[in-house]
């Protein structure tokens, strides 16, 4: 999450908010965790296997993801997500204000479009 936060001010924001929060999902059988996950997307991974499974693979899953319940869970299958949340400024310009100042015709027109602001403070 600080790494996120930092990301944002090294690309020009100030002042990031981040938060966090884990959401946890729980189910009774394998099927039903497996459902939920289809439901929610498609796997990216580069490694995915790029065939079919049959049905004997779909068992041995469901043997494991069954090894994996917890007790403190009531025997329920569990799936955590974490999720980021995060926003910052996008601060205005500041051009420095010296006896002689250059001012290109691209940040000229950017400030007459109100995208950003000339500055007197250093």
């Amino acid at each position: 999450m600080h790494d996120w936060g930092d990301m944002l001010v090294q690309t020009g924001f100030s002042e990031p908010v981040m938060d966090m929060e884990r959401i946890t999902l729980t189910f009774e059988t394998p099927e039903k965790l497996l459902a939920e996950l289809r439901g929610l997307g498609r796997n990216l991974s580069v490694k995915r296997f790029e065939g079919l499974r049959g049905r004997l693979w779909y068992q041995q899953l469901s043997e494991v993801l069954m090894t994996l319940a917890k007790p403190e869970t009531g025997g329920r299958l569990s799936l955590t997500f974490e999720i980021v949340y995060g926003h910052a400024i996008k601060p205005p310009i500041r051009m420095k204000v010296t006896p002689h100042t250059e001012i290109g015709l691209g940040q000229m027109r950017q400030m007459l479009r109100g995208q950003s602001h000339i500055s007197d403070k250093v």
